[in-house]
Order: C-alpha cells, then structure tokens, then sequence
C-alpha cells in the first residue's frame, strides 16, 4: 500500500518541512500519536502519480519506490495531492507538489494530505528511490 510504514520504527523531524521527503512524512504520520500536529505544515516533495479508485475526484496519490535492500524489496509508499487541476497528470508522471499538509483516512489509516499549492511535471530524480 502507498502509505507503508516503510519497514523503520526511527523517525528524524530535524529537517525543515519544506525538506522532508514522501517517507520522512509518511514516518512522521505513523510514528505520531497525533497527526494534527503536521496540520498546517508545508510539504514541498517530488513522486510519481499515482491514481486509486477509493479517492476523489480532486485527489491523487504522489509516489515513491523504497528500499531496503536490493531492487527486490521495493515497494510504493504515497501521499494523497489535493487540487483541482490533478487530472491534467497521467499515471507515472513524475512532479513536484507543493502545498499545506492535513490527513486523510484512506483504508482506515490516518495518511498526510497535501492541499496542492502548486504542481508541476518535473523529471524523474537522478535517485528516483528513497532508502529507510
């Protein structure tokens, strides 16, 4: 699922927001014992889209592949992106989110929610995986 806990029980809020990455927050969100403490926060991070029928018309998750290992262990983790104009991405375009940072429950779990200030396409990074 796109809001694995990513295999870590460590979590390190040192870096600024607006540094963190898909994992960083999605960490930060299951290691919390309470998420409305990000409320507010901005979130400026790059990933794939990705689209799932259980979220509205306005919402897409933005992706990253972790690991841990080797290539074989990887595995998707995601935020959900709120905007209007998210149906202007295709599936697997990476961009760059901006926005403020709330929750959404999606299969019964609390995951970060950006309400997208901007999006922009943007190229794949030179590391497209993140490692916990």
């Amino acid at each position: 699922p796109l809001w694995s806990d990513a295999n870590s029980t460590s979590v390190s809020l040192d870096q600024p927001a607006d540094q963190r990455t898909i994992l960083d927050w999605i960490k930060a969100f299951n290691f919390s014992e309470d998420v409305s403490e990000f409320n507010g926060e901005t979130a400026d991070v790059i990933g794939f889209v990705y689209n799932d029928n259980r979220l509205g018309a306005t919402q897409i998750f933005i992706g990253r592949l972790t690991i841990t290992c080797c290539a074989a262990d990887a595995f998707a983790i995601g935020m959900v992106v709120e905007s209007e104009i998210v149906e202007a991405f295709e599936e697997n375009d990476w961009i760059h989110v901006r926005g403020t940072i709330s929750s959404i429950e999606v299969g019964g779990r609390l995951i970060p929610l950006i309400q997208a200030e901007s999006i922009k396409m943007t190229e794949a990074p030179p590391q497209p995986y993140l490692f916990p």
